[in-house]
């Protein structure tokens, strides 16, 4: 008899779904079965930091076939990989070690802004720390940085998903508490609180059923930036007027700077 040649299919997003099963087929028949649940995966053999290891045979003569279906919670995350025995090693033993140092610099960056909390008690400060926090519990998230790192995901972890929509809350409070929306730019201020309104519905309804919420997800972020942008672009000018007038912190003269 032939030997066969081992190959390992990889499912480096496995972490992002709920559950995964893979059938292989070689000449019509059956001969393998795996069923992962990600809820009850952190010890499963199959499973290595997030990424799904399936070992299949290639024999002479004869054809394989792979079936994988992936239970996903809102999105699909789809990505396979085969390797031969010594490039799925090396393919397990690499880091995110862009993804950690992104983080490192963003947690910098929330310990600055929390120290000018405390020294200047205004309020942008926290906000725009609050809005770093979500970006990188996000980031970690979605990158598998989290599963990695912590051997982490499943229902619990998927729940971490609504960093998505505290970020452009956060983000949101930040511009109207930074460019004094509520006294300078009333009708911005009333566009700027409904679509901050729209989003907090969002995050409440996502705390009982995350899956539905997170849906219409790509379509808020688009809905955000198109009025985020339109409200900065249309006020820009007499906003650079109010800062030359009067005395306003260094960190809204560099966001208007930058939206300019």
């Amino acid at each position: 008899m032939a030997l066969g040649r081992l190959l390992f299919l990889h499912l480096p997003k496995a972490y992002h779904v709920r559950s995964i099963d893979i059938v292989e087929e070689r000449s019509s028949r059956v001969v393998n079965r795996l069923s992962v649940n990600l809820n009850e995966a952190d010890a499963h053999p199959a499973m290595y930091r997030g990424t799904l290891v399936y070992p299949f045979e290639l024999q002479a003569g004869k054809t394989t076939v792979v079936y994988v279906r992936s239970h996903a919670y809102s999105h699909q995350w789809f990505s396979l990989k085969v390797y031969d025995d010594e490039n799925s090693r090396r393919a397990l033993a690499g880091g995110h070690l862009d993804i950690a140092l992104m983080v490192g610099m963003m947690l910098a960056l929330v310990f600055y802004n929390g120290l000018l909390y405390f020294a200047t008690s205004k309020k942008e400060n926290i906000y725009y720390s609050l809005y770093l926090i979500s970006g990188l519990v996000w980031i970690a998230l979605s990158y598998g940085l989290v599963a990695k790192a912590f051997n982490a995901y499943g229902d619990a972890v998927f729940v971490l998903n609504l960093s998505l929509i505290t970020m452009p809350i956060f983000l949101l409070s930040f511009m109207m508490a930074i460019f004094e929306t509520h006294e300078y730019f009333r009708t911005e201020h009333r566009v700027l609180q409904g679509m901050l309104a729209l989003l907090v519905v969002t995050f409440v309804y996502g705390l009982f059923d995350i899956a539905t919420a997170l849906k219409p997800a790509s379509s808020l972020a688009a809905l955000m930036m198109v009025v985020t942008f339109s409200v900065s672009r249309c006020r820009l000018s007499p906003l650079i007027s109010i800062i030359s007038k009067r005395s306003m912190t260094p960190m809204a003269t560099m966001w208007a700077t930058w939206f300019w």
